[in-house]
């Protein structure tokens, strides 16, 4: 692919990778807005498969793992940011197994400081982490969805509750559009939301690590970020946790 007009349609894309997947297989992580899941929720029969998106995703899709919200209950930006109707049709609609990986968690830990620090220079996660945040540990917020999405509960993570399920408030619901509200239905269990059973410092440490094995055994032969001034503090610091909705956004 030499043009970003060559990409394929998302819920194209969605509806041939799972159709040609094993029943019961797949596991879709989620690490921004949710309008191409919820796209895959309004598909219907194509040359790829005759079922709907609600019915491929209830005979293919195995977990769905979703960066977004604050548990409980909360304001976060993949929720509201872009459409709260399209967080609400996914989240209120998805028949199967999720798990939320929410903001007071990712806010909780930082990581990248390590690989800024001593990573290889042509590592262009490195490269990223250092355009983007200029050399300052950043949240953790997607990088726990995919370790979890990865590795599963492992000796990292436990679940925050063992029953109910997630809900979007709109129309200015109790004065939110895009606010998330864990219901306390004991009648489901399949919907959870992560805490780390290692400690926030600890679990960023587990991140670093695996950031430094990838890019130590992915090495590359230029430079992306040249010879960029090294500057500010890679050190972890501990995080505060951020409860007013003006500052929740991960922008």
């Amino acid at each position: 692919m030499s043009d970003a007009n060559e990409a394929w349609d998302p819920v194209e894309l969605y509806r041939k990778l799972l159709a040609g997947a094993e029943d019961n297989s797949v596991t879709i992580a989620s690490i921004g807005f949710l309008h191409n899941l919820s796209g895959l929720l309004n598909s219907t029969a194509d040359s790829y498969s005759k079922q709907t998106g609600p019915e491929l995703v209830k005979c293919k899709v195995k977990e769905l793992i979703v960066m977004g919200g604050d548990y409980p209950n909360g304001y976060e930006f993949n929720f509201w940011g872009d459409n709260p109707y399209t967080t609400a049709h996914v989240v209120h609609n998805w028949k199967g197994p999720i798990v939320y990986a929410g903001f007071e968690l990712g806010a909780s830990v930082l990581s990248g400081g390590p690989l800024m620090a001593d990573g290889p220079k042509t590592d262009p996660v490195r490269a990223a982490y250092i355009l983007y945040s200029y050399y300052q540990p950043r949240w953790s917020f997607d990088p726990i969805a995919m370790l979890y999405a990865i590795d599963g509960l492992s000796e990292r993570f436990q679940y925050g509750n063992t029953h109910g399920h997630n809900t979007i408030t709109l129309h200015g619901e109790n004065g939110c559009n895009g606010c998330n509200v864990w219901v306390h239905d004991g009648n489901v269990t399949n919907q959870h939301w992560l805490e780390t059973k290692l400690g926030y410092e600890q679990l960023g440490q587990e991140l670093d690590k695996l950031y430094m094995q990838g890019a130590e055994s992915s090495k590359r032969s230029s430079d992306p970020v040249g010879k960029l001034p090294k500057f500010g503090d890679c050190r972890p610091q501990k995080p505060g946790l951020f409860k007013g909705p003006q500052e929740r956004s991960e922008l």
